[in-house]
């Protein structure tokens, strides 16, 4: 009147229960949970309004619960039918009591921010709506604490009115059953009640079927206690195939075990029974597999020295251009001689070397068994653990890294230069958990070496022989020979162009090749041992090459005059002196190397590396890849095209 608008304020939550003797005889009382709601929807249907608005904390319905998906989306639009499914399955959704009478009357419901008014929020209406044409769910939601209960025996094939009785009894302990689902052998009935439920609703089925038990026409009941049901709810699912296989695909990446699986006729809900500590991480994976959302991957960082701390730049610099691809790399642990710093929502990179001055926890053995308990707590989607190390004890840990659901990316050639049992060991392992174990730096720095050669060996090719410069230091070294150099003038120059390890002769002994060509090998189907390659010496049997480093050295020219006429000679050949490994026959060779010019590791010099590959397919002209295979840099970068490689799968869009 006059105007002015009238508002009718009304109280919810409050309800009055009237007896026999109808209103007279009124007791007051409480609706109970989301009674205020339901107040709200009766007003709205009494009243015939058009919308009834819900104003909550959030700023509407998410696809998925934003304390366990940080990065859920909300949803703008979705029917009464999907909101009831994924409230009935533990989403914070309207109750379907609140929805039933709005449904009735189609008065759409809206979900709203009361902090953030400017919100559009969710609604909740008949259907179909325009923003959801694409999408094939609206949501996930998990409801824990959940017992799954399974009847069964060869007794149960064709036996009529089972499933009834299995209901009878449930209804006589007052439980409602969430999930059923039987096997098409009608051998197995298994069901979901309330973990709170389980044991009145286990009693009463025995008790039904005491009879049944006792004479083995029927197992005895199994209890599961523990469960929890994750289920996809959308509309979408009616049109779009291929819902259910990128569901399961989901929880098979994270090495999630299906209990039981359950589909409603009417294709608008897929539920799965699964391990209760498993529920939270089946989310999420779930979620990123059907939400145009970021796949992740948690780099657990193990040494950040020169290639390590290179790899932990180039992260930090590719950050946000690798997230508009819809990929977030995090480096969650960092772990260096000084100590390590551990973060569950990723370490700050911009100055991470000034914040490892002052580590979390000291260095220790101890470190990975750390990170392993993080892991097998936090439950990180893909977790990768980086060994930018060159220590010998820390491969021995592999195998317990990748049982505890981690890939491994790492420049390390210690482990596949172990023992072969270990080699194959730990192949194994990876593929027994799902999870990588990637080590393309580990034989040419940045060059794609591994990944070529187990391409040909995947595809049916076989290694006829090779041979390869496999050190960037040696490449120089005999690369100056050419020249005229001395030989000790030019190991002084490599030394100091920091080429070489601080004493040469780790890089001159050709230890170094020999893992590389051991890797090789192996790679390429040979089971061989580091003990099986011959190793020619650099040196004269004359040259005594002990001593401390400053010794070998200065002792170093007594030997310019044996690699200048061994140069000499090769030179009226036309030929040059290289030093290398050599794979012919399935034996493995290490040392000097004469090629003539028609020899692709003829014009190999100045650090560059070589590997030159003859194969059935490969022959007479070899398959070579060439390149530096040596520098932080490159190596750096191939380690992180190592992770990069965890992610595989494309999300919806």
């Amino acid at each position: 009147a006059n105007g002015q608008t009238r508002i009718l304020l009304f109280p919810g939550f409050v309800c009055s229960w009237t007896g026999s003797g109808g209103h007279k005889n009124a007791v007051m009382g409480l609706l109970g949970r989301n009674g205020s709601d339901f107040s709200a929807a009766i007003l709205g249907a009494s009243l015939g309004v058009k919308r009834v608005e819900f104003w909550t904390d959030v700023d509407g319905v998410f696809t998925a619960d934003p304390r366990v998906v940080k990065d859920a989306i909300v949803v703008d639009d979705m029917t009464y039918e999907e909101a009831m499914e994924l409230s009935f399955f533990g989403s914070k959704v309207l109750h379907p009591k609140t929805l039933a009478p709005l449904q009735a009357k189609g008065i759409e419901a809206w979900s709203l921010n009361s902090h953030n008014p400017l919100a559009r929020g969710t609604r909740i209406g008949k259907g179909p709506f325009e923003s959801r044409r694409k999408s094939s769910i609206c949501g996930i939601s998990c409801l824990k604490k959940v017992a799954m209960i399974s009847v069964g025996g060869t007794g149960m094939r064709g036996r009529t009115g089972t499933a009834s009785r299995i209901f009878n009894a449930v209804s006589s302990a007052n439980a409602s059953i969430l999930l059923i689902t039987q096997s098409s052998s009608e051998y197995t009935i298994s069901f979901c009640v309330r973990d709170s439920e389980a044991d009145a609703v286990s009693e009463a089925v025995s008790k039904e079927f005491e009879l049944e038990i006792r004479e083995k026409i029927i197992d005895e009941i199994e209890v599961r206690h523990g469960c929890a049901i994750v289920s996809v709810v959308g509309d979408g699912m009616i049109s779009n195939r291929g819902v259910a296989s990128k569901f399961l695909n989901a929880l098979s990446s994270q090495d999630i075990n299906i209990l039981a699986i359950a589909q409603g006729s009417s294709e608008r809900c897929i539920s799965c029974v699964i391990g209760g500590d498993c529920g939270d991480t089946a989310v999420r994976v779930v979620h990123r597999f059907f939400f145009n959302t970021a796949q992740s991957i948690e780099v657990f960082a193990f040494g950040a020295g020169t290639i390590g701390g290179t790899m932990i730049d180039q992260i930090y610099q590719q950050h946000d251009k690798l997230l508009q691809q819809n990929i977030d790399v995090k480096v969650l642990a960092i772990t260096t001689i000084d100590g390590m710093n551990l973060s569950e929502d990723g370490l700050d990179l911009s100055n991470w070397r000034d914040d490892m001055k002052k580590p979390m926890c000291k260095f220790g053995p101890e470190n990975v068994d750390d990170i392993i308990k993080f892991v097998k707590e936090k439950k990180p989607l893909n977790p990768v653990f980086v060994d930018c190390t060159a220590s010998y004890d820390l491969p021995d840990r592999y195998l317990d890294i990748l049982n505890a659901g981690m890939s491994i990316a790492t420049p390390n050639k210690r482990a596949n230069s172990k023992n072969i049992e270990f080699y194959h060991e730990l192949r194994r392992t990876a593929n027994k958990m799902h999870r990588r174990f990637l080590y393309e730096t580990n034989v040419g720095a940045g060059l794609p070496i591994i990944d070529t050669l187990q391409n040909l060996y995947k595809s049916g090719d076989k290694l006829v022989s090779f041979n390869g410069i496999m050190s960037g230091s040696l490449s120089y070294i005999f690369g100056k020979l050419d020249e005229g150099v001395p030989f000790s003038k030019a190991v002084l120059e490599a030394k100091s162009l920091r080429y070489t390890e601080p004493d040469p002769r780790d890089d001159l002994n050709g230890m170094d090749v020999a893992r590389k060509a051991l890797i090789i090998a192996r790679e390429s189907g040979f089971d061989i041992e580091l003990d099986d390659i011959t190793m020619y010496k650099v040196f004269p049997e004359s040259f005594d090459s002990s001593g401390s480093v400053e010794e070998f050295l200065e002792k170093l020219p007594q030997v310019d005059d044996y690699f200048a006429q061994k140069i000499e000679s090769l030179k009226k050949q036309g030929k040059v002196l290289r030093m290398g490994a050599s794979i012919k026959d399935g034996k493995v060779s290490v040392g000097m190397m004469e090629v003539g010019q028609d020899d692709p590791l003829y014009g190999v010099r100045g650090g560059e590396n070589a590997f030159v590959f003859y194969t059935e397919r490969y022959q007479p002209i070899p398959l070579t890849v060439r390149g530096y295979g040596a520098g932080a840099g490159v190596t750096a970068a191939g380690v992180f095209g190592d992770i990069l490689r965890t992610v595989s799968f494309n999300p919806e869009r």
